[in-house]
């Protein structure tokens, strides 16, 4: 289901019901649909960086987390992303921790007192 939403929201097309977005594979081979898939990348944080370099410097806190077990691999998409920001001088915090991509609420109050620190008084 959330590969079909995200053909909406990636590739949308009016015109392809019930979806209202092209597929990026082939349904019978599975192979990517190279026109199509070029419009998910492009929605993609890691090739996204490269676009948005000043509106990336102007932010005043950029923070990722993940778990080191993350059943879809974020930990993996924020090395990429941290080494862009870092190619970029784009100063950034990067945590990894035990854990999946849920199940980490503990986590919580800690965020929330990074970023308060992080806001302007």
């Amino acid at each position: 289901m959330m590969n079909l939403s995200m053909c909406a929201c990636y590739a949308p097309n009016l015109q392809a019901p019930p979806i209202r977005g092209d597929l990026y594979f082939d349904l019978e081979t599975g192979e990517l649909v190279p026109e199509v898939w070029e419009k998910f990348l492009s929605w993609d944080p890691v090739h996204m960086v490269d676009r948005h370099v000043q509106a990336l410097r102007s932010l005043r806190w950029i923070h990722l987390q993940a778990g080191t077990e993350d059943e879809f691999g974020l930990h993996l998409a924020h090395r990429q992303l941290a080494k862009k920001l870092r190619g970029h001088g784009i100063e950034h915090v990067m945590d990894e921790y035990p854990g999946r991509h849920g199940g980490h609420h503990w986590r919580m109050l800690e965020r929330v007192q990074r970023m308060v620190d992080a806001m302007p008084r």
